[in-house]
């Protein structure tokens, strides 16, 4: 119960519940494994910006509220920038495989 009100169960549902679909994705998708391969990529590099973010709390030598208000405008930024890639790379990414 503890788990799940921490927020900690929600996180992983997604990434249990992608985990499950893989044999499903390399029988039925064209990109087979390098799909999941990319997914795994993805969460595993998000356990790395958590790292990240727990040193940079560690080391910034200043309000640390502060620090909060720059990375999420970061974050944000980062996401809406990550969005736009995708939708500018969108139709080549997906004529080869659609």
């Amino acid at each position: 119960a503890i788990f799940a009100l921490l927020g900690v169960g929600p996180g992983w549902l997604l990434c249990d519940a992608l985990f499950l679909q893989i044999p499903w994705a390399q029988a039925t998708q064209p990109e087979g494994l390098a799909l999941s391969s990319w997914m795994l990529s993805a969460f595993n590099a998000a356990n790395v910006v958590v790292v990240l973010l727990l040193i940079a709390h560690r080391l910034w030598p200043r309000n640390p509220r502060e620090l909060d208000e720059i990375l999420l405008v970061a974050l944000i930024l980062a996401t809406v920038g990550g969005l736009a890639l995708a939708a500018l790379l969108w139709q080549g990414a997906t004529e080869r495989h659609s």
